[in-house]
């Protein structure tokens, strides 16, 4: 992905420059527009890549998960607006967690831009918060097609998108948005489960239940892992 970067930086700016010396042209158009989509690609590439070998820049804090929930999910509402959708923010205010802020909010952001990407037209994308005993329970619901019931296993893998041809040359896309979710889902031990109702709606919900006090910012993952694989075996011998 680093290798592919450089030549997509050079083809850029000297699309840039050919636009400066002649003007408006479509073909210098496809051009940006085409390295635009690849610069995204490559992005999300090296996003996973990260995610899956440890790389990620994971920083656990306890932060107000009610305030980053919103404060992600409230600049989507311009693009539901202009594509003739309902969009709804049903946030308990007041809840917090130990996590990557930034992560949680970039996973947010995937789920909302796909339920947005595959509702119909006219159709409600809802985004809830709510505290379930001790657990934060976060939904991302919208109307549409759903997925076929066969899918469920396979729309977290990357590269994986719907063999509806008709969909995907609407949404665009790689297939990677849902993987980089999944990781940062496994990263902070989360659960996700699917309510799916072809042909009507889906609703993705994942589930997060408060780490150990121990686990902090000044804690690696593995760490935490060790520690905790430790406490279960003194649990055990006694």
């Amino acid at each position: 992905s680093h290798e592919l970067k450089t030549p997509l930086t050079v083809i850029s700016a000297n699309a840039d420059v050919l636009s400066g010396e002649i003007g408006e042209n479509k073909w210098l158009n496809y051009i940006k527009s085409q390295t635009d989509r690849m610069n995204l690609l490559v992005n999300d590439l090296l996003s996973l890549t990260r995610l899956e070998n440890n790389n990620a820049n994971f920083i656990f804090t306890d932060f107000n998960l009610s305030l980053a929930i919103t404060n992600t999910a409230l600049p989507f509402e311009c693009r539901a607006f202009e594509t003739n959708k309902k969009f709804i923010v049903d946030v308990e205010d007041g809840l917090t967690i130990n996590g990557s802020e930034q992560h949680i909010k970039q996973m947010t952001a995937i789920f909302i831009d796909n339920a947005l990407k595959y509702s119909n037209d006219g159709g409600i994308v809802r985004v809830s918060l709510k505290k379930q005993n001790d657990k934060k329970v976060l939904s991302i619901y919208n109307t549409g097609s759903g997925i076929k019931d066969s899918e469920k296993d396979k729309i977290f893998e990357r590269f994986y998108r719907t063999d509806d041809s008709r969909t995907r040359i609407s949404v665009g896309g790689y297939g990677l948005g849902l993987a980089i979710a999944k990781s940062i889902i496994d990263k902070h031990k989360f659960k996700i489960s699917i309510e799916n109702f072809e042909g009507e709606s889906i609703n993705f919900i994942i589930t997060m239940e408060l780490y150990k006090k121990y686990f902090s910012a000044h804690n690696t993952r593995k760490e935490a892992e060790i520690y905790e694989h430790n406490s279960t075996d003194v649990q055990r011998n006694d």
